[in-house]
């Protein structure tokens, strides 16, 4: 579905689908916009913390969310504001995003050529979720040990306090290839070879002492470190 043309075929096939088993047509269910948007939006209620996933069909309020979360955006981040124009396409690819990021456990690959708005689109879906957005920043001393410690910073806020957070990875921050190595780690296991000494692995079980007794996790070392791992994968996006 990555042209026009695959799109139309794709909607032709699910309308004579619809005719055949349900006896109704696809024109019926989604009126005047063939282009179904679903997202996890409450656009009665912006605030919402929990809103349902479901058929957005107010095309013009869902604008002027977007429009204002944007806005929102800028006025809480002034050193780095985005200039969004939020058409179509743009609020389709933002909604997508925000389906990812609401899943436990979701990554996402975004593909597309530079400058497409690929990272704003990611950073405002992390801002509408209610995420921290966490991006490295390269300088001419950055290798793996400042990687590590970043990661750490991450572990720190999906682990030990609990908090979705979004890591927003491109290639031009691949200094080393033990970068990839170590993000594939993250999204096959959640553990990274080394990253803590004997005694940050005992801070860290530390602090999440008062869940794990919620969660009746036994006191046990690896049964702790386990358990900070799964709130990790949990809550820690990728976004590459």
């Amino acid at each position: 579905l990555i042209d026009v043309e695959d799109r139309d075929k794709f909607k032709l096939t699910i309308d004579n689908c619809m005719d055949v088993g349900l006896q109704v047509r696809m024109k019926e269910i989604v009126g005047d916009d063939p282009d179904m948007v679903f997202a996890g939006i409450d656009l009665t209620n912006p605030e919402a913390e929990d809103p349902p996933y479901e058929h957005l069909q107010d095309r013009k309020g869902l604008k002027a969310f977007m429009e204002q979360k944007v806005e929102d955006y800028n006025i809480m981040f002034k050193k780095a504001p985005m200039a969004l124009v939020m058409f179509k396409d743009a609020i389709d690819l933002c909604c997508r995003i925000l389906r990812i990021l609401r899943q436990p456990r979701g990554n996402a690959l975004l593909v597309g050529v530079g400058g497409s708005g690929r990272h704003c689109q990611a950073r405002l879906a992390s801002y509408v979720a209610d995420m921290k957005c966490f991006q490295i920043e390269i300088s001419k001393q950055y290798r793996h040990r400042e990687f590590l410690d970043d990661l750490k910073k991450m572990y720190e806020i999906t682990g030990s306090k609990g908090m979705p957070c979004t890591f927003l990875y491109s290639d031009t921050e691949i200094v080393e290839e033990s970068f990839l190595e170590d993000v594939a780690n993250i999204l096959s296991s959640g553990e990274v070879p080394n990253l803590y000494s004997n005694d940050e692995l005992n801070a860290v079980r530390a602090s999440i002492d008062k869940p794990a007794k919620e969660a009746k996790i036994p006191p046990t070392a690896e049964a702790l470190y386990d358990f900070f791992i799964s709130r990790v994968r949990q809550n820690l996006h990728v976004v590459f």
